[in-house]
């Protein structure tokens, strides 16, 4: 079944096309949406999260049309959501932050604590329950903003830029977080990173422009780059071969 169904998918910002007749389906498991800075994978991400409605097209989470306020709702309930750059209290416990986030998200009352508990444990935070959030580390921020977004077992989890300003071992340890998240759910990460798309592995969606320009395994992604190629390795040249054979098309 697919999780994510979106038809010609259109969004607009003080008038300028960000995403552009974009259709694409994804099922459960890790998907990394590809792309330069600028190819719109922010705005998808937020369009999906339901935090601002398309201006035209449609789409479906977990198998509901989003197209009234029961649906947008329910969805919601569905949505696991991290952007780039989230606020927080920083007099809130690590535990209250995460205890939030499940309120918001309808968990019930007397699930809530099982489940931050849970959470908190899948991203190594468990010790750092009582901690304030402003005594956390840039990469412990990070992995609390994770738990926000997993906490109460969303259907979809969307992630945006999750691996800036981590370090490589921070890195590699968020990369195990969303592969155990991926056997559960359906999860959707923005990057530009390369390294990231090929630590994970799952589906890629190549994008630019606003539009999905690839979208396959990564393996099928590396077989598109040959050794003429630029890059220094096979998924990255498929990458760039992607890019280059939308741009000598536009042209």
């Amino acid at each position: 079944m697919d999780m994510i169904e979106a038809c010609d998918l259109r969004q607009s910002y003080r008038g300028r096309v960000i995403i552009d007749g974009l259709s694409v389906r994804l099922g459960p498991g890790i998907v990394s949406l590809l792309g330069p800075n600028g190819a719109g994978k922010t705005t998808l991400l937020r369009t999906l999260a339901t935090i601002k409605p398309p201006t035209s097209g449609t789409f479906s989470v977990d198998g509901h049309v989003i197209d009234s306020p029961a649906a947008l709702q329910q969805a919601r309930h569905r949505i696991g959501y991290l952007p780039q750059a989230f606020g927080y209290d920083p007099s809130l416990t690590v535990q209250d932050f995460v205890h939030y986030a499940a309120w918001i998200r309808g968990v019930p009352r007397q699930q809530r604590s099982s489940h931050v508990a849970s959470v908190l444990d899948d991203v190594r935070l468990a010790e750092h329950a009582k901690t304030k959030m402003r005594k956390l580390s840039g990469g412990m921020i990070r992995r609390a903003g994770i738990a926000w977004a997993l906490v109460g077992e969303p259907a979809v989890v969307l992630l945006d830029e999750p691996t800036v300003g981590l370090d490589p071992q921070q890195r590699v340890a968020f990369r195990e977080i969303v592969s155990r998240c991926g056997q559960q759910a359906t999860v959707v990460l923005s990057t530009h990173l390369v390294d990231d798309v090929d630590a994970l592995g799952g589906d890629v969606v190549v994008m630019n422009e606003g539009r999905a320009l690839f979208h396959g395994t990564k393996d099928e992604l590396a077989a598109l780059g040959d050794a003429p190629s630029t890059g220094a390795t096979p998924l990255e040249r498929g990458y760039i071969r992607v890019l280059e054979n939308a741009e000598a098309t536009a042209i």
